[in-house]
């Protein structure tokens, strides 16, 4: 039971996380200057990785992406 419980949670936790990605997307995205050097962009990209590894990787997972969104960087992390 505490486990449904706990998976439940981070699944709800992961959706709210995928709300502020779509909302960048769609509100912050188009004012900013297009700079990713990725095909696939690191928001489609932080969504799928919640979707796929919950809250907690997904986030760690989404924030090495973006760690490497310098030009000094040769990191690339296309693994979902």
């Amino acid at each position: 039971m505490l486990k449904k419980l706990l998976k439940l949670i981070s699944f709800l936790l992961a959706q709210v996380a995928i709300l502020f990605v779509l909302g960048y997307r769609y509100i912050l995205s188009p004012i900013l200057p297009s700079a990713c050097r990725y095909k696939v962009t690191c928001s489609k990209y932080a969504i799928f990785s919640f979707k796929k590894h919950g809250l907690i990787i997904g986030l760690w997972k989404t924030l090495k992406r973006f760690g490497s969104c310098h030009p000094f960087c040769n990191y690339v992390d296309e693994d979902f």
